[in-house]
């Protein structure tokens, strides 16, 4: 990690005229934009000296770290906006930023402070806080900003009050206002739109329409610079290399040590799933016991793993693991745990601290050889909704997410995945993992947290079984869904779809008849 100080400062040498905090700032903005994030940063540093709080410096410092993955650092300087000088424009981009990295409250006070001065583009902050207001749940005040913003020319704002009137139940103003994808200039916004059109045909029960706009809003997507800059060749070759592993290494699978004295696994536990099979709203559910906390999305496996690859190829990864006993594993869950201090510090502290990150579920063997006590708790869900429900999600751009733009990628992905849980489970036949089925979970929350729960030492609490009321820090696509109360409406969703998904999941039919779901229809 970079490590930022006084020690690298501009104007070493000859004596020079001091300069002003102004010009301090346009020179490390000169140097960021070259790549030199320290001597930048050094730039940003030396003109918060001289004006504290100089709010340009303090956004600059904040985007040098963003860009250095140092995010909780950059996240605590953002936070301070309150306290800075009155600068619009770096108020504006400062909730911007914070809107990215899911602080709504805070972004909506940035935004709204960003109103109030002068310099600004009020088209975009108007947007930039209706999207905050929406994900807090404030449809009406969110409604009437998109509208503002909207008027005056934003494509996305347009698209988004849409969808808050379908969130808000007007369906047929929700379509009405509704842009044509044609009439948009912007690409991303007409994705966007194709995007808000299916999920209005799906509400409709026009489910071909539905299916022909996600698909539409795929290919847009697809050509995206934003998309297109991924390597689509990255997940898929780190679930191969593990699946190769475990294949290779089941001649001869380690003994699991035993559990600590009293029979309860110590944490941290892990939750992991492909992506929509009910992660984020487990999550919610166990962090309403008074002893649990997650730990959201943050990369702390992210971080072992480039600990461990240090730039190396993905298929080195297997073999540089060590085993669990070893020295080496031990240094490894301390940077686990220091990384967790850091990025999530009160949910790290807690009795029984949880890592959800779905696909974590790929670094799964790391995961059991690392920690091989801990309780990791895996959903599943049956093959053909997970892949409609990815197909259909309108996901920000990371390289998982690359692959489900078209529903054929879609299914490969999956079928990959499961291919190599088949694979774990039989070189680990030993491992504690509670397989958590999205369709019991939701017909029936309690008979699936309470061995959860034993499983951890836990006793149960009432707590639990309301998804609405807890402590999860995570705000995922999954998020608003995860936050209502538990229903079966996202069971055998793929029903309606089915002659657009027979073809493409026929890969998955093995693990669906393994798994017990219900068979195609004649």
């Amino acid at each position: 990690m970079m490590q930022f100080s006084n020690d690298s400062r501009p104007n070493s040498g000859q004596p020079t005229p001091r300069k002003n905090a102004r010009a301090l700032v346009e020179e490390g903005q000169k140097l960021a934009s070259s790549g030199q994030n320290q001597a930048a940063f050094a730039r940003f540093q030396t003109a918060v000296t001289q004006r504290a709080g100089f709010a340009p410096a303090m956004v600059g410092m904040a985007e040098i770290h963003l860009r250095t993955g140092q995010t909780p650092t950059a996240l605590k300087i953002l936070q301070t906006f309150d306290q800075w000088t009155e600068d619009g424009p770096s108020l504006s981009k400062t909730a911007g930023l914070l809107l990215q990295l899911r602080c709504e409250a805070e972004a909506e006070r940035a935004a709204t402070r960003a109103l109030s001065a002068s310099g600004t583009n009020k088209i975009t902050l108007h947007r930039i806080r209706g999207e905050a207001r929406r994900i807090l749940r404030r449809l009406e005040e969110a409604l009437t900003d998109f509208e503002r913003s909207a008027t005056g020319g934003d494509e996305f704002a347009m698209v988004r009050r849409s969808t808050v009137l379908r969130e808000l139940n007007q369906i047929e103003e929700a379509s009405k206002h509704c842009p044509s994808p044609d009439n948009l200039r912007l690409p991303a916004a007409k994705a966007a739109a194709w995007h808000e059109r299916a999920t209005l045909a799906d509400q409709t029960k026009d489910f071909s329409t539905a299916f022909e706009a996600w698909s539409i809003a795929g290919q847009i997507e697809s050509e995206l610079p934003e998309w297109r800059k991924l390597d689509r060749t990255l997940w898929p070759r780190q679930v191969q290399a593990w699946t190769e592993w475990c294949k290779a290494s089941l001649q001869s699978p380690p003994a699991n040590p035993d559990p600590p004295s009293g029979g309860v696994p110590t944490p941290p536990h892990f939750l992991v799933g492909f992506s929509r099979t009910g992660t984020t709203l487990l999550e919610r559910m166990l962090s309403g016991h008074s002893s649990i906390a997650s730990s959201g999305e943050a990369p702390l496996i992210t971080t072992v793993r480039q600990h461990l690859l240090q730039g190396q190829p993905v298929e080195r990864l297997p073999s540089l693991v060590p085993e669990g006993t070893s020295p080496k594993s031990e240094q490894l869950r301390d940077l686990f745990d220091r990384t967790a201090q850091n990025m999530v510090p009160e949910a790290s502290q807690s009795p029984c601290f949880v890592h959800k990150q779905p696909m974590n579920i790929i670094d799964l063997p790391m995961i059991l050889q690392l920690w091989p006590t801990a309780v990791v708790i895996r959903t599943i869900r049956d093959p053909r909704d997970v892949v409609l429900s990815c197909f259909a999600q309108h996901f920000a751009p990371n390289g998982i997410n690359r692959h489900f733009l078209d529903v054929e990628a879609t299914a490969q992905m999956l079928a990959s995945v499961l291919e190599l849980s088949e694979s774990i489970e039989a070189r680990f036949p030993n491992a504690n993992i509670v397989d958590v089925r999205y369709e019991s979970f939701v017909a029936d929350p309690e008979s699936t947290l309470r061995p959860i729960l034993d499983r951890m030492g836990l006793e149960f609490e009432d707590g639990v079984l309301d998804p609405t009321q807890t402590n999860s820090i995570q705000q995922t696509p999954s998020f608003l869904e995860a936050t209502k109360n538990v229903h079966t409406q996202r069971t055998e969703r793929w029903r309606k779809y089915e002659d657009q998904l027979r073809a493409p999941c026929r890969i998955l039919d093995r693990w669906i008849d393994k798994g017990g779901w219900p068979k195609w229809s004649p």
